[in-house]
């Protein structure tokens, strides 16, 4: 019978505990509570799906100055809360919500039948929130509201605004409304990079022709001049009644010109955006030429530097 082997101490490591400064490395640092206006500009990069760095220093940080508001939103991508991606084509920086900031803010949004935070796809949305919110920051005026596709996706039709269509069978991607009280215009907007199968733009063009809401104006932003032209001539041959409230803008021109972007096929041919709203009567239209739009605005949606530092070369 083989003899027991006596035990030794080694003095192995294993055994012992790490030294303090490693076992601070290895602890896990408690998340920092998020200060009221972080979880705000949280809400809100829900509610948009995705923002540039200049459209969250406007809409969320603008008490701060530039070198601040660029310090909080990074601190917010290091800890995870938010990501960045790159929009194609504009070389911006796009902003949006993550697993993480969704989850902590699940609860500030209310209740939500569909659990979603996370953008389609980030080019077209970055393109959308450029134009719906184009015109009006960060100038924001109580005679103008706004509903997001996000919203209508996820919030019960009972505490949405009354005059948005009941039916679902279609969601634009997004809404403007001008104006208060009996002299609300409401205008639906659709966003489209790409062609999509022909049978899509016919069941888009029935939902505008029956939905029961008082839609003035359909603004629609496109691609180049021939998907803007094919998605129309599927709308004629549609035989819409509603035909004359389908307007067709191109991406490059809506960027340059803002609402002096003239539409290239429809009832209002080479009318502008706020030429087609004074024309209806609709007195609440932005007054803002090309210039104030290049100088004032386009820079918050269109600048591609992030950083104050690189701004200022």
């Amino acid at each position: 019978m083989r003899p027991k082997k006596k035990f030794e101490d080694t003095g192995s490591r294993s055994h012992q505990l790490p030294p303090r400064s490693q076992m601070r490395k290895l602890s896990k640092k408690r998340p920092r509570p998020l200060p009221s206006h972080e979880i705000q500009f949280l809400c809100l990069l829900w509610r948009w799906k995705v923002m540039s760095h200049h459209l969250a220093h406007v809409m969320a940080f603008s008490e701060v100055g530039p070198w601040q508001a660029y310090r909080r939103i990074a601190r917010l991508i290091a800890e995870g809360y938010i990501s960045e991606h790159v929009v194609s084509g504009l070389g911006v920086k796009a902003l949006q919500l993550t697993k993480k900031g969704f989850s902590l803010i699940r609860y500030d949004l209310g209740d939500l039948k569909e659990l979603r935070f996370n953008p389609q796809s980030v080019t077209h949305d970055y393109w959308t929130t450029a134009f719906q919110l184009g015109p009006f920051v960060p100038d924001l005026s109580d005679k103008v509201s706004f509903v997001t596709e996000q919203e209508v996706q996820a919030f019960d039709s009972g505490v949405l605004p009354s005059w948005l269509p009941q039916s679902r069978e279609h969601i634009p991607d997004g809404f403007i409304s001008l104006g208060g009280g009996n002299g609300q215009t409401h205008i639906a907007l659709e966003v489209e990079l790409n062609l999509k199968p022909p049978l899509r733009y016919d069941k888009v063009a029935y939902y505008f022709d029956v939905i029961d809401s008082p839609i003035a104006l359909v603004f629609w932003l496109c691609g180049n001049f021939a998907l803007a032209e094919t998605i129309f001539q599927r709308l004629v041959r549609a035989k819409l009644r509603g035909l004359g409230v389908h307007h067709f803008f191109i991406l490059d021109e809506y960027r340059q010109l803002g609402w002096q972007a003239p539409a290239r096929t429809g009832q209002f041919k080479n009318k502008t955006i706020q030429e087609i709203l004074t024309a209806k009567q609709w007195q609440n239209a932005v007054k803002m030429t090309s210039k104030q739009w290049q100088k004032e605005r386009a820079p918050i949606f269109f600048q591609t530097t992030k950083s104050p530092q690189n701004q200022m070369r």
